[in-house]
């Protein structure tokens, strides 16, 4: 072979080397998981020996849960309060471990001293206030179409046509709407006087 076969090959070989050790990936460092004997570990305070390590080593390479960390978890499982979420994210350290978790159960464990009674009981509290302003009663009602509910509807002559000016718009819209609302109204009559 020739001297310049051999050092093409070896800067080929050399290439192939640096890049499969460069695209090859990196094994994510799981954050502690917690177990059935890391938590009596880390509640007695004692030296957990599968690991190695101290539950207060464990706490030192966890991140410290922020309100957004809370955020994340909340916008995929809405249901949960952010206790719980909290709880649950101090005991993993990791957003995508909490996922896991509520994926796998459905849920997330409440924090000590909590109970799932006492958020019920907050939400209902909040759902039984009546609303502070009175609805109308009907889009009849609200929007003053008491006198118009005899007379005959008419389809609007500009239908597809498109007012230059914002009165103008304002205007077929509301017209549209309140024809909308008065078709809805005799096709509910109608209906009703065919299933008596």
């Amino acid at each position: 072979m020739e001297h310049s076969t051999v050092i093409f090959v070896l800067t080929l070989l050399i290439a192939f080397v640096f890049l499969r050790w460069l695209i090859t990936p990196i094994p994510p460092s799981l954050p502690f998981e917690t177990t059935s004997n890391e938590s009596t570990a880390s509640s007695s305070g004692t030296r957990n020996p599968e690991n190695g390590g101290s539950t207060a080593t464990n706490r030192r390479n966890r991140r410290e849960v922020s309100d957004s960390m809370i955020e994340v978890v909340q916008a995929i499982a809405p249901q949960l309060t952010p206790q719980q979420i909290r709880y649950d994210l101090q005991r993993t350290g990791s957003v995508e471990v909490t996922i896991e978790n509520f994926m796998e159960t459905g849920t997330l464990p409440f924090p000590p001293g909590e109970s799932p009674n006492v958020h019920l009981d907050e939400d209902l509290e909040g759902h039984n206030h009546a609303p502070t302003s009175t609805a109308d009663p009907n889009l009849i009602a609200k929007y003053h179409l008491e006198s118009k509910v005899n007379e005959d509807v008419e389809d609007s002559q500009n239908k597809g046509k498109w007012a230059s000016s914002k009165e103008e718009r304002s205007d077929i819209l509301s017209r549209r709407r309140e024809e909308m609302i008065l078709k809805a109204r005799k096709r509910l009559a109608s209906q009703l006087q065919n299933e008596i």
